[in-house]
């Protein structure tokens, strides 16, 4: 801060220390001009002070082994001191903020987690042909398109994920448990395993008959094994390589009315263990009795 004049600006401080009591008699000896003390008990003191004495105030607690902390100021310049204060802070934070904001964007690294880490090496390769390496930005990172890419490049692997997990690039695959031949030219139609809404649909080869939000049956053509020519329009038979997945929505019921938490918990196991795939909400309603647990399940398809 700028010189100030003697009387604009006093500062209060909390003195905690040994013989706190003498601290007075050291300010007069060094020309300090005490505006007001008060001893708090036998090891804490509240002195006010000139803004212009501030040194010399400095100079005796470094020497007395004080431990000092500003509680306010007073005086005419009192108003323009909490501003840029205030000022200050809010730089400082906003500093900070953008920091780490700028820093959470920043890619650390890639994890390969999941049944296909025996690919591992594979799934590098293609991601650094994408660009991606230790310092990219996350925000120029087309997730879609990684999982595209590690999907059409390696037909062993029938499921890929790719998301963000601090600061890390995490690609999780699942690889088929048949086979390759399962996506080869004999490869039929891929149709709904279980009634529900498409959550996802990834069509590497086919044409796909449905749309992220649609609601389908257990029967229904999801891919077909065609595609149309752009030319001609012209229908020619294809093999499918695609992951759609869906969610399912199960009811239990369960005779009950009053019950505790672990009788809730108890019916929640129940449900999943009569499920097959990924419960990804659970919620339950009493009614009449009886206790109705419902599931969403997230189920993937990739074929026959």
């Amino acid at each position: 801060m700028a010189r100030i004049k003697k009387g604009f600006l006093r500062i209060t401080y909390k003195v905690s220390g040994k013989n706190i009591n003498y601290l007075p008699e050291l300010l007069h000896r060094k020309n300090v001009g005490v505006i007001n003390f008060s001893l708090i008990d036998e090891s804490f003191a509240k002195v006010t002070i000139d803004y212009q004495d501030l040194h010399k105030f400095f100079a005796i607690c470094k020497n007395m082994c004080y431990n000092k902390k500003v509680m306010g100021y007073g005086g005419i310049l009192c108003p323009l001191t909490l501003l840029i204060n205030k000022v200050g802070l809010c730089i400082g934070t906003a500093l900070f903020i953008l920091i780490s904001s700028l820093l959470n964007n920043v890619c650390l690294g890639v994890k390969i987690q999941g049944g296909g880490k025996v690919f591992e090496s594979q799934t590098r390769s293609v991601i650094k042909s994408l660009g991606i390496e230790k310092y990219s930005l996350f925000s120029d990172i087309d997730y879609k398109q990684v999982e595209n890419k590690i999907l059409s490049s390696n037909p062993s692997v029938t499921f890929v994920s790719v998301y963000k997990d601090g600061n890390y690039l995490v690609v999780e695959s699942q690889i088929t448990s048949s086979k390759v031949e399962v996506l080869g030219e004999n490869s039929l139609d891929i149709k709904s395993k279980v009634n529900g809404i498409v959550e996802e649909i990834v069509v590497l080869r086919g044409t796909p008959l449905v749309s992220v939000g649609d609601s389908v049956s257990k029967g229904d053509l999801l891919v077909g094994a065609y595609t149309l020519g752009k030319e001609d329009g012209e229908i020619y038979k294809t093999f499918t390589v695609a992951r759609i997945k869906i969610i399912e929505t199960v009811e239990f019921e369960y005779k009950g009315d009053i019950l505790n938490d672990r009788e809730i918990e108890l019916f929640y196991a129940l449900s999943k263990f009569n499920v097959s795939g990924e419960v990804v909400d659970k919620k339950h309603q009493i009614e009449d009795g009886k206790v109705i647990v419902t599931l969403s399940v997230r189920h993937i398809i990739t074929g026959e």
